[in-house]
């Protein structure tokens, strides 16, 4: 169920930003609106690789994996 909400709120965010990404792109250009979505995406995920390399082992110890049920 969690994967199904997941997708959907995934799809519906991906079609909804045409509409706010076309006036942003009129009004500075398509050049600073591609270029801003892609710096903030190059953070987001240097900042998650980072923080998971530095507290990876610590995140792991205070919640390990669950043990499968028989």
């Amino acid at each position: 169920m969690l994967k199904v909400e997941l997708t959907t709120n995934r799809t519906t965010g991906g079609f909804c930003v045409v509409y706010f990404q076309l006036r942003w792109a009129a009004t500075s250009g398509p050049a600073v609106s591609f270029g801003c979505q892609a710096m903030l995406l190059g953070v987001a995920f240097v900042f998650g690789v980072v923080m998971t390399q530095w507290k990876g082992q610590s995140w792991r110890n205070k919640y390990p994996l669950l043990k499968a049920e028989k």
